[in-house]
């Protein structure tokens, strides 16, 4: 039988695998006597399990597809045993209400991967610590000074001077083919670092130039990476977590411990004018960074924060656009909508940010996309503090949760014909994805849901409109837009299996 490739790609097949593993059963005969699971009354249903290891060969390496397609079989909610962790996954607007809404106090603690387990640091965390009252503190600072109304209006011109550094790039770089996804990467990056620290970090350039700048860039990927790498031993096997067998949270701590010795040489510039007599109450504070200085914060607390602002924040966001470029050169009748739509409405060389809300068939696109290609398909693991019921099952405490935002959005009792895209449906369904309508939940729902949202659609929106408006787009080498692949490569996010490059040249509106 062939090896499942989650299981190639991350040694699970290694000596050292089968040294923890024969270590934990001694373990478990040692302690219990036993060597099955014992059984809880009244879970959901699932797949037949293998001893030990539980549906761990089952799952595969694309977790989202395996288990919407475990909930076409045994229902919307399944229970699954992965080795000796027990995993409960909602696949309908019905469990995923009865998960977010009806039991959300009882099941919004966190399940952590363990690239991020970074002890000095979760406690500081805004997502992977519990709902107590410094993560409060912190979603209320955050959504006061970066994503409220008015924080969003006053970064409208760094935005728009970040869009136009990515278009003056292109305008160089036409006939060539280009990686879009690295380049979107960039931007979003540097529009962060220039909120958070008031600089650019990144570049467009080669990988191999060899600046600090470029090293940050490639160390949020390298995070980026290793926290998608789920199927990691510990994960399944709570009592061997200690010993990080995958080498997955020393390798996140390496580069962590790069990327916080660049920032605290900018952090204790800033934390010297900041605490000097001449800086007042009621000096406004230039950066977000200067704001969590003003309210105190330590070196770590910036770190963990500013580090999953970063990895949050241009990841996902990332993804969406990428998403939807490929969708859009596939279906060129809708590219030729968004065209006329934003010729229709903008009439300025350069889209002014507060024109976005006439461009109602770019968001109709942009839901189309989250429904078929939602960036984190299972949202990020919940697990629970209490044992609770849902739809009539019994959720144990310290089980872990996902739900697949996945399978909803090609659930043919949700949508019609929904493996089709088709963003008309979006224009006359007044669904939105801020949470209250379960049908589309790219962000979640409830008190985990991401407090990041108003700006990472703020930045799909604005960077999508203005490639679209400045280019027009194609594949290389003549191939059939059309037949553009949409493979999928799980992860933090759900990216393309295969890099979107595509050439490009400017439109000629007037002269040229």
């Amino acid at each position: 039988m062939d090896i499942p490739t989650f299981l190639r790609d991350n040694n699970l097949l290694s000596p050292l695998f089968f040294l923890s593993t024969t270590i934990f059963i001694l373990f478990l005969v040692k302690r219990t006597k036993i060597l099955v699971f014992k059984s809880i009354e009244n879970l959901p249903p699932g797949p037949p399990q293998f001893p030990l290891i539980g549906n761990l060969l089952q799952v595969g390496d694309k977790p989202h597809v395996s288990m919407a397609n475990f909930a076409k079989k045994y229902g919307p909610l399944i229970s699954l045993r992965l080795g000796k962790q027990l995993v409960v996954v909602a696949s309908s607007l019905e469990a995923a209400m009865g998960i977010l809404k009806t039991q959300d106090r009882f099941l919004s603690s966190r399940s952590i991967p363990a690239a991020f387990q970074q002890k000095p640091l979760l406690p500081h965390s805004l997502i992977w610590s519990d709902c107590n009252q410094t993560w409060k503190n912190l979603r209320t600072l955050c959504r006061t000074e970066l994503f409220s109304a008015k924080s969003l209006e006053s970064q409208s011109i760094l935005r728009e001077e970040k869009v136009r550094q990515l278009l003056d790039f292109l305008y160089r770089n036409q006939g060539q083919v280009i990686d879009i996804e690295d380049v979107v990467f960039t931007t979003l990056l540097n529009t962060l670092s220039c909120i958070i620290f008031g600089k650019d970090m990144a570049q467009f350039a080669d990988h191999g130039c060899g600046s600090t700048r470029d090293g940050l860039k490639e160390s949020l990927h390298q995070v980026i990476e290793y926290g998608g790498r789920v199927k990691d031993v510990g994960s399944f096997y709570p009592m061997l977590e200690r010993f990080d067998l995958h080498g997955l949270t020393r390798a996140t701590k390496k580069v962590f411990d790069k990327v916080f010795a660049c920032w605290e040489v900018v952090i204790e510039e800033r934390r010297v004018v900041v605490g000097s007599t001449t800086w007042s109450s009621d000096h406004q504070a230039l950066t977000f960074l200067d704001r969590m200085l003003e309210n105190g914060f330590s070196n770590e607390q910036i770190y963990q924060l500013v580090m999953e602002l970063f990895v949050a924040g241009t990841n996902t966001t990332t993804s969406t656009i990428i998403w939807v470029m490929t969708e859009l050169i596939r279906h060129k009748e809708v590219m030729s909508k968004i065209e006329q739509e934003i010729q229709k409405h903008i009439i300025s060389d350069q889209i002014p940010i507060s024109q976005l809300s006439q461009l109602t068939y770019l968001q109709a696109c942009i839901k189309e996309t989250f429904r078929l290609h939602p960036p984190v398909p299972l949202l990020l693991p919940h697990l629970a503090v209490e044992t609770c019921n849902v739809m009539n099952y019994t959720i144990p405490k310290n089980t872990k949760i996902f739900v697949n935002v996945w399978a909803m959005g090609r659930d043919p009792t949700l949508w019609d014909d929904p493996c089709r895209y088709n963003p008309e449906r979006f224009t006359d369904l007044k669904l939105d994805y801020k949470g209250q309508d379960f049908e589309l939940l790219p962000f979640g729902s409830g008190r985990r849901m991401c407090p990041g949202l108003p700006s990472g659609i703020k930045s799909v929106e604005y960077i999508l409109a203005s490639l679209i408006h400045e280019f027009d787009w194609g594949v290389p080498n003549g191939d059939d837009p059309s037949k553009l692949d949409v493979n999928e490569k799980f992860g933090i996010a759900m990216k393309r299996e295969n890099p979107l490059k595509l050439i490009f040249k400017q439109k000629c509106y007037k002269d040229c």
